[in-house]
């Protein structure tokens, strides 16, 4: 099982789809933890943070992705345009690790490291997957 999609070859386990996300979010400086659950606000993500203002509004072309579940959900061709040139950009703000790991032999990886070049190649393929919906204007769905 775990989480796939309707276009490309991308694919996690929903564990690893949550932790990736969940990677994503912090990068974009939004944390995960301590959040009690998402609320749209005109069109934006406002997640409760348990503070005097209530909620704290993302409007980071990323949301999109971050903004659902793992499953049975579609990211229209607007949205694909919008989240795939962010997710790259994010992933690639991680280093070439998955080039790195294709020579392991001369490098010392940890755990996290070949997690990471695993969820940057998968992050990759899945920019691509969205530039294709985008281009033939079909929703990519999470299954």
């Amino acid at each position: 099982m775990g989480v796939t999609f309707s276009h490309g070859d991308a694919r996690w386990s929903h564990t690893g789809f949550h932790a990736f996300r969940s990677r994503l979010a912090v990068q974009i400086g939004m944390s995960y933890s301590g959040i009690s659950g998402p609320l749209r606000l005109d069109g934006h993500l406002c997640l409760h943070a348990n503070t005097n203002t209530g909620c704290e509004v993302w409007d980071d072309p990323i949301v999109p992705l971050l903004d659902h579940s793992n499953c049975n959900i579609q990211l229209t061709p607007d949205e694909c345009k919008t989240v795939a040139p962010r997710l790259r950009e994010l992933v690639d703000e991680w280093g070439n690790f998955a080039a790195k790991l294709s020579f392991s032999f001369s490098f010392s990886f940890t755990d996290r490291d070949r997690e990471l070049a695993c969820d940057q190649m998968m992050g990759r393929r899945l920019a691509s997957a969205m530039e294709k919906c985008a281009a033939a204007e079909e929703c990519l769905t999470f299954q």
